[in-house]
């Protein structure tokens, strides 16, 4: 290995030594200004219970991924009666598979 090959690496040391430095006095320093959460307002959502039994009568509202999903997990749990219903004349919600024409 050449001397100036010896330099060039002892001066990257130092340049990667000297930014990782600076970073992490910058996360410290940006560490400090985070506040603690503020404290909930207003009054909590009420509890919901759930179905009773597998005959209850379901309603998901919206056909999204998450109306999807949750429609089969009922109905993998054995909940007979799920009904999803959804605005438009398809689903996936906001999910929409664009092809080329």
């Amino acid at each position: 290995m050449s001397s100036q090959h010896i330099v060039e690496a002892i001066v990257y040391d130092k340049v990667v030594q000297l930014v990782s430095d600076f970073f992490a006095s910058e996360l410290r320093r940006l560490s400090a200004k985070v506040e603690r959460p503020l404290p909930a307002r207003g009054i909590p959502f009420p509890r919901i219970d759930g179905p009773k039994c597998k005959n209850d009568r379901i309603g998901i509202v919206g056909a999204g991924p998450s109306g999807i999903h949750m429609a089969y997990s009922l109905k993998e749990e054995g909940f007979r009666n799920v009904k999803i219903l959804e605005k438009s004349n398809r689903i996936g919600g906001k999910s929409v598979h664009v092809s080329k024409v």
